[in-house]
């Protein structure tokens, strides 16, 4: 996964090389110039930034994983194969940011299921 756009120039690709490198602050900058970023995919695959940060091999992608995911990245949205950011990790072999994807997929799961458990039980 190489971003072919200047990342000086674009926020984009900024957004999307950060996140291939692992780094929040490049994150970060490309949100400041553009807040609406932090929902794109690119065009292509339909990779989001979380596709890009469970693919790098870097020492700070599981950071960078987090970040996101705090950032309110879906963990959850498929590319164009159908391939969940845990499955990039899994394929990439990087098992730190995919474990903790495990986790937090299994969190909100279970979130999930109490909400529509709560919504279903009858009131008192």
């Amino acid at each position: 996964m190489i971003i072919s756009r200047d990342p000086d120039e674009d926020p984009a690709a900024l957004f999307f090389y950060s996140a291939q490198i692992g780094s929040i602050a490049g994150m970060q900058k490309a949100i400041d110039k553009d807040p609406k970023i932090i929902y794109a995919s690119e065009i292509f695959d339909r990779r989001s930034a979380l596709h890009f940060a469970a693919a790098s091999m870097d020492t700070d992608a599981v950071n960078a994983v987090r970040w996101l995911l705090a950032k309110g990245i879906p963990w959850s949205a498929s590319d164009n194969e159908s391939y969940l950011p845990e499955d990039i990790a899994r394929k990439r072999g990087n098992d730190e940011s995919r474990k903790f994807l495990r986790e937090w997929a299994v969190k909100k799961g279970k979130l999930v299921l109490s909400l529509r458990k709560q919504l279903r039980s009858p009131s008192s």
